[in-house]
């Protein structure tokens, strides 16, 4: 018999987190899908430009499990075209967090002096956080993977 608890707890977070990853992710996901597609993909008519769809690419959503916490990253690419500004300043790549401009507005117009609609601040990641903390999909998710776990 361990004289430690250590194998114990180090066996119990095994567990929990593949419950994340098995159960919780999934739902998570669709949550974030749901709130990409109402609020940036919904937001206003008519669409200006042509659509990539980057946001609501199940490709684009990368899923880690560290310990107790999982994350949930959009890492959809911005357009090509943003790098081709003409009035603003350069950016870089490693400027583009396309969820994030989008989640505060934070958009930049550099082909022209004009204000856009797709401009406002569209909030995504902060509605799908308040769905996921309230979502009786994640506890039963939560339940199911105990019940499968232990």
């Amino acid at each position: 018999m361990a004289d430690t608890w250590e194998p114990l707890i180090a066996g119990v977070q095994v567990r929990c987190s593949r419950i994340l990853e098995k159960d919780v992710a999934p739902i998570v996901r669709k949550i974030l899908l749901s709130h990409i597609q109402k609020s940036v993909y919904g937001s206003y008519s008519p669409v200006m430009y042509p659509r990539r769809g980057a946001l609501s690419s199940e490709g684009n959503l990368m899923t880690e499990v560290d310990g107790d916490e999982l994350f949930v990253t959009s890492v959809a690419p911005h357009a090509p075209s943003i790098f081709k500004n003409t009035h603003g300043g350069p950016l870089s790549p490693a400027d583009s967090k396309l969820l994030q401009w989008i989640e505060f507005g934070c958009v930049p117009n550099h082909f022209n002096n004009k204000t856009y609609a797709w401009m406002e601040a569209r909030p995504v990641i902060a509605p799908a956080q308040a769905e996921v903390a309230g979502s009786p999909a994640i506890s039963g998710a939560i339940t199911k993977g105990i019940m499968r776990e232990f």
